[in-house]
């Protein structure tokens, strides 16, 4: 893969599996994983793409998957535009908050 000064080059299928058969496509980008978790029924992990630029990709076992936030359509020709969450939205969306302590608020409780 080819790398980048703020991160490597990333390679993720999305789509979903009808009648056993994949249907998809396979989506490239610049970023880095920085954490995963797996759960009963799927597999989330945390790209972070640049300063305050993340997506989440999840995996599900049994159908298929897609990548977050999701994708728009920019205009009536069909294009797609894939954006990306704040580090606000990544973190109300993952579990584990500690990739995203530099951006919560700090408080001085020294009196």
């Amino acid at each position: 893969m080819v790398q980048h000064a703020d991160g490597e080059t990333v390679e993720v299928l999305v789509g979903v599996v009808l009648h056993d058969e994949f249907h998809g496509k396979r989506l490239r980008f610049t970023g880095r994983e920085i954490d995963r978790y797996d759960t009963s029924e799927s597999r989330h992990v945390l790209y972070e793409c640049g300063p305050g630029r993340y997506r989440i990709l999840v995996s599900r076992f049994d159908d298929g998957s897609e990548i977050y936030p999701e994708p728009e359509m920019t205009d009536e020709s069909g294009g797609i535009s894939y954006g990306f969450l704040t580090t606000e939205q990544a973190a109300a969306r993952w579990p584990h908050k500690e990739h995203f302590a530099h951006s919560f608020p700090v408080e001085d409780i020294d009196a």
